[in-house]
This record gives C-alpha cells, sequence and structure tokens, in this order.
C-alpha cells in the first residue's frame, strides 16, 4: 500500500510545463539524472492514480493494489521512453494500462482466465461490450453477451461463452452468511477427525497398553523376555541366540514365543470385553 503522504505529494505535484518536460527528459536519458527522472515519475502520479481509480471502479479490486500497479507501469514507461516514438503521456498510459491490465488478469479471481494473446484481447473486449450494452438498456445478460461476442468477433458458441463466464465469474466470500445465518466457511466439511472421534480412538488406545500391561505380567520369566527380545526391540534377537542362551533348540524357542503371544491376545481381548475398569492399574485415574 503507498503512503499516505506519496498520494498527497502526487496530487500537489506541480503540472510540467512542455519546456520542463523536454529538459528533465533530455536530463535523464543522456545523462542518467535520477532527480530527473523521479520529477517526471511524481508529476505523472496523478496521472497514474486517476487510471487506477477507474480500474478499481469497475473491477472492484482494492484501490491501494492497484495504484501500486500503475506506478510500475509509470516508473516502466519513464524508464523506456523515447521522445522521437511519442508524447510522454501517451507512452505512459499505454504502460500503466499494460500494467493495471496484467494485475486485474492476476487477481480479478482466483480461476485465472486464459493466458494467450488472442485471449487476453477479446477478453478486454468483451470489457468493452459490456460496458457498451450496459449504456443501452441496464445490466446485459449473459446470453446477449454470448450472441455479441459471436456476432461481433467471429467466436464460436463455445468460445464466447467461456470469456463470458470468466469474465462473470466472482470469487464468493466464505464470511458470505447461508440463508442460516451461519457464514459458509463455517459448514466446510474437515477432513480431520471429529473431536469425538479423537476422544474415542485415544481413550481406546489407552485402554489396549494398559490390557497389555496387565496380561504381559501374567505371563512367565521366560516368556516375557522371549517376547521382548523378539518384538519389542528394533532389531528382534534372533531364535539362534535365545535357544543358546537357555540351553534348547530354536524351535523350543518358537514355540515359547508364539504360546506366548497366543495367551497375551485370548486375555487382553478378555480383558476388553470386561470393560475400563478391568484394565485399570491400581493408582491410575479412571478410562475415558
Amino acid at each position: 500500500m503507498l503512503p499516505t503522504k506519496d498520494i498527497r505529494a502526487a496530487l500537489a505535484a506541480p503540472v510540467l510545463s512542455a519546456t520542463e518536460q523536454a529538459a528533465l527528459v533530455r536530463r535523464w536519458r543522456s545523462g542518467g539524472d535520477l532527480a530527473a527522472r523521479n520529477r517526471l515519475i511524481v508529476a505523472y502520479l496523478r496521472f497514474a492514480y486517476r487510471l487506477a481509480g477507474q480500474y478499481a471502479a469497475v473491477y472492484g479490486l482494492p484501490a491501494c493494489d492497484l495504484r501500486g500497479a500503475a506506478v510500475v507501469g509509470l516508473t516502466m514507461a519513464i524508464d523506456r521512453y523515447d521522445p522521437e516514438r511519442a508524447a510522454i503521456a501517451t507512452y505512459a498510459g499505454w504502460w500503466v494500462h499494460a500494467a493495471l491490465r496484467e494485475y486485474v488478469l492476476a487477481n480479478m479471481s482466483i480461476v485465472r482466465p486464459p493466458s494467450g494473446e488472442r485471449a487476453k484481447t477479446l477478453f478486454w473486449a468483451f470489457g468493452k461490450l459490456h460496458r457498451a450494452l450496459a449504456r443501452g438498456g441496464g445490466e446485459p445478460s449473459r446470453a446477449a453477451m454470448v450472441d455479441a461476442g459471436i456476432a461481433l468477433y467471429g467466436l464460436d458458441q463455445r468460445a464466447a461463452e467461456r470469456i463470458v463466464a470468466v469474465r462473470s465469474a466472482a470469487d464468493p466470500s466464505l464470511d458470505t452468511p447461508l440463508p442460516s445465518g451461519v457464514a459458509a466457511g463455517a459448514r466446510l466439511a474437515s477432513d480431520d477427525d471429529t473431536p469425538e472421534a479423537v476422544v474415542v480412538t485415544r481413550c481406546t488406545r489407552l485402554r489396549e497398553r494398559r490390557a497389555l500391561r496387565a496380561v504381559f505380567a501374567t505371563l512367565s520369566e521366560r516368556e516375557r523376555v522371549i517376547i521382548a527380545a523378539r518384538c519389542l526391540r528394533d532389531e528382534p534377537v534372533t531364535l539362534k541366540t535365545l535357544a543358546r542362551h537357555y540351553g534348547v533348540t530354536h524351535e523350543r524357542v518358537r514355540q515359547i514365543e508364539e504360546g506366548a503371544k497366543r495367551r497375551l491376545r485370548e486375555r487382553a481381548a478378555r480383558a476388553l470385553e470386561r470393560g475400563p475398569q478391568a484394565v485399570q492399574a491400581r493408582g491410575e485415574p479412571a478410562l475415558c
């Protein structure tokens, strides 16, 4: 957003005479005098702001942002100005319009309009057509715009309808209240779990962990060691290593492991079926 003092400076800047303007252009082009360049920019800020205001009135975009785009276009015009090509006001006007149009195309909707040169030309041509039809009798309908576009620009039905749709599209605000009085954004579905589902999931996992701890304590010491070595480590201990430790065959270790797992599953399932109190350890808070 441009500072208020810059806007006031633009409105208060004196209009340059033809002689002053020519002298400033020579100083900037021949000697790179930045002070002369800046005086030219400030002198034409009023002109750039007026064009930005016109675009803001037509397209409903923030005037402060359009002023910024207009200043960018004006600066590019002054930097590239060649007095042999056109008057400075004409040249600056072309660059300011170009910058404002690029801003409008980029920001009037979340959905970007077609970016080809012909598509851009038709986009702005339909804007003039809309204003011409509106002067003839109120807001023109989409059908009238499509028919006029086909007749004037030789478009087929589909192309004309697409351009009219892009120009007519308006991004609805999520703060817009629905007939029920609730904002539209509040009705959007979330991919996240509901608070109730989060609580249920958390309580279920807590019950399962408590049940496993309780039934794990009912296993024999050898079964607990084997289960911990085989199931609770990042790198499980091999059957061969455990068989050497206990002086049995590795097949016997496998049988002990499978039997312990089966008892864990069965006892944990029975504990969960009996309800939260069955798996609540002494001193622990009550389950959900």
